[in-house]
């Protein structure tokens, strides 16, 4: 028998025949140090693998990408809310900041006035940007052309009643008949124009950059399908639109983000088959396929303000009070889903 093994006979009977069988096990201390070795080895292969990767394929362990996240835990890691201060309101000379919109440093975003702004749209040689889409969009639009023209009061709008000021600008009956479809920005050296179309309809455009939406109406006059229904919506027009494109389609396309859904208050029984495709549920769901489905068929990125959204309305108690309907939200929340756009643009290398 060797010294370095030990053996363990087991006497196993069957019938009148004896059966032996042999195992050679190595004693547990020289288990243990192979074991030890095995994890010196797996932690060195890790290490040089993380190490590869970071050097050789620019990939960031720190960083994370803040415009397609959802989820409400992953959010927390790019942003945060807390009571506005007084120097955020005289940055920003404006009153709706009752809450600041803070990114982590992981996110690697930053805040954008009208001077700052404006330099990033002339450093990326952007002098047109148009808005396409249903109210969500608009009022997206009405935050952009808010912050560039530093004028949080009339800064949208084409007919000026007091009414309609400030907060009033996203208001969803009177005062959006009384806003600029379209407003010069930037010293007048920036165009930014608002096309109105609810449904799932993107056309050759001659901007430098489009931020397109849909999902909340069904896909046309006729059809009475497709509301936050993103296979109907891929199957139904985006497939046909972007499979072969035309040379300005294609151009359009390859200048186009989409702009995600954000969250919804459940202040119906989103139950009933009237409103269930408003249920976080079905938000979510379109928002994660309808994404897939643009990147794979049209080759068009898309920014999520769903997380951002869901952590606002979780983290801040009266979040309710920024939302008219609780399905549209007001001024405050569209600047902040602005500071994601510019930061998109400042992020991304160009876009024509």
């Amino acid at each position: 028998m060797s010294d370095r093994k030990e053996r363990i006979i087991n006497k196993m009977s069957s019938g009148n025949n004896n059966h032996y069988q042999y195992f050679s096990i190595e004693p547990l201390n020289q288990q243990a140090d192979h074991t030890k070795i095995l994890l010196k080895i797996s932690a060195v292969v890790t290490v040089v693998v993380l190490l590869y990767l970071n050097t050789n394929l620019n990939f960031d362990l720190d960083n994370i990408d803040c415009y397609e996240i959802m989820d409400i835990i992953e959010s927390r890691d790019c942003f945060s809310f807390s009571n506005s201060s007084n120097e955020l309101e005289k940055e920003y000379k404006s009153p709706i900041y009752n809450y600041e919109l803070q990114f982590s440093q992981k996110s690697k975003m930053k805040f954008w006035n009208q001077h700052t702004g404006c330099e990033l749209l002339k450093e990326k040689g952007i002098s047109k940007i148009e808005f396409k889409g249903d109210s969500f969009i608009r009022h997206l639009f009405v935050a952009f052309a808010l912050i560039l023209k530093d004028d949080y009061e009339t800064g949208a709008l084409k007919i000026k009643i007091p009414e309609c000021f400030g907060n009033g600008q996203f208001e969803e009956k009177k005062c959006r008949k009384l806003l600029s479809r379209n407003i010069a920005v930037c010293e007048n050296e920036v165009q930014l124009k608002k096309t109105e179309s609810p449904w799932v309809d993107l056309r050759p455009s001659n901007s430098d950059l489009v931020f397109w939406g849909y999902g909340n109406h069904h896909l046309g006059p006729n059809k009475k399908i497709g509301a936050n229904d993103a296979k109907t919506c891929r199957i139904e027009k985006l497939e046909p639109m972007c499979m072969k494109p035309n040379e300005m389609m294609q151009k359009t396309m390859n200048k186009t983000v989409f702009i995600g859904t954000h969250y919804r208050f459940t202040w119906k029984d989103f139950d009933d088959k009237k409103w269930k495709n408003q249920s976080e549920y079905f938000i979510e769901k379109f928002n994660k396929e309808n994404s897939i489905s643009l990147k794979q068929t049209c080759s068009i990125p898309t920014i999520q303000t769903f997380g951002l959204t869901k952590l606002l309305s979780e983290t801040i108690p009266d979040a309710g009070n920024m939302t008219y309907d609780k399905v549209h939200w007001g001024m405050q929340v569209n600047l902040m889903k602005s500071q994601l756009l510019l930061n998109y643009i400042h992020d991304r290398q160009k876009f024509r």
